[in-house]
């Protein structure tokens, strides 16, 4: 089976197809420290074979810290636990692991952060300002912070980075019309808002040097009016894959997107599965560098059929191994049956509330 034979992202050997796509799961410390609880959850999943593991996403900067227990990369003091992370997982097992590095923008609080969140262009709602537009200097330390993080990234033996520019988080919201209202050159059109990532990609790259694993995670399109549409996206890439990219991984929407496909609770029509499949087929018309399928997946046949129609290179999934972390090894095995995971999504509710994923189905098991 396609699904279960290697794959070579960048000179890196990965054991088969799936990855772990990026999940936050809300178990770090008030300061972002890594816990035991995070170390199970990744050593459980490599120990069942997941492919690649992409941790949830760490912020790079105080001001770019989303949600309580939520990892962190924005100093020295994070390698030594993340280090753990990926001894144990290079020591017992032939899983890869990539760290997940983000800003989360206008999509913070200052309850989270303790100052006013930043954002492309300012964000006001009933005359409050609910973010600042950022200056010249703070651009450049956003670039500064996501080469650093990169380099920590590295230091503490992860095999390579995915930046994170979807979900309407701060590199997302430079990409949108409907965030980015900047008339300098970082706005007015795509190639504008899209210059960010290619200079933090060349600033990244020029750090960790050309062997070392770059991922970009993007949205496909919004789901917004005035936001990301799917050629929005296709434009923008080719402006930013030249820039030292290894692999792109597809997604959509934001906090403010309606309808979103993550919603939908009912994973058992056709209609609901693999919801990028229309991007995918036009992006690999446009481009040949390795592309992650992601979005209500939920079957090896399905993931079968998604590779053997070249439709993608790599199989991501995140609530199929919060449900089943033996996912991977259970097909592996030889079941064939449908990941148990129904896209209820009742495993973030926890979150909301300052506790950490949880899946109610495996409760009641």
């Amino acid at each position: 089976m396609k699904a279960f034979e290697p794959y070579v992202l960048n000179g890196l050997t990965l054991q088969n197809r799936f990855v772990r796509s990026a999940t936050h799961t809300g178990f770090a410390t008030d300061e972002g420290i890594a816990t035991e609880k995070n170390k199970d959850i990744l050593f459980t999943l490599a120990e069942n074979n997941v492919g690649l593991i992409i941790t949830g996403y760490m912020y790079i900067s105080k001001d770019g810290k989303g949600a309580r227990g939520q990892l962190s990369i924005d100093r020295d003091e994070t390698i030594k636990e993340l280090f753990e992370i990926t001894h144990y997982i290079h020591k017992y097992t032939r899983t890869k692991i990539f760290a997940q590095i983000a800003h989360c923008g206008a999509q913070t609080t200052e309850n989270i952060t303790g100052q006013t969140p930043i954002a492309p262009s300012q964000i006001s709602h009933n005359n409050t300002i609910i973010a600042r537009e950022m200056q010249a200097k703070d651009i450049e330390q956003i670039i500064e912070h996501f080469s650093d993080s990169a380099i920590r990234a590295k230091e503490a033996a992860f095999d390579g980075i995915q930046i994170h520019a979807a979900h309407g988080y701060l590199l997302s919201e430079f990409l949108s019309g409907h965030f980015n209202k900047r008339t300098d050159m970082f706005g007015q059109n795509n190639k504008g808002r899209a210059r960010i990532i290619s200079i933090i990609l060349e600033h990244v790259r020029k750090k960790v040097g050309t062997k070392f694993p770059i991922l970009l995670k993007i949205n496909s399109e919004d789901f917004l009016q005035d936001g990301l549409h799917q050629e929005d996206c296709l434009e923008i890439l080719g402006y930013i894959i030249p820039c030292g990219i290894d692999g792109v991984e597809i997604s959509g929407g934001t906090m403010n997107s309606d309808p979103l496909p993550i919603r939908k609770e009912d994973n058992t029509k056709e209609s609901s599965q693999f919801y990028y499949r229309d991007f995918c087929e036009k992006f690999r018309k446009k481009f040949s560098i390795p592309l992650i399928a992601m979005g209500g997946i939920r079957g090896i046949s399905e993931a079968e059929r998604i590779l053997g129609t070249d439709q993608a290179d790599l199989i991501g999934m995140s609530r199929p191994f919060i449900c089943e972390p033996d996912i991977i090894k259970r097909w592996e095995k030889g079941d064939p049956l449908r990941a148990k995971c129904i896209s209820c999504n009742k495993c973030f509710r926890p979150l909301l509330v300052g506790k950490g994923l949880n899946c109610e189905f495996v409760k009641k098991e």
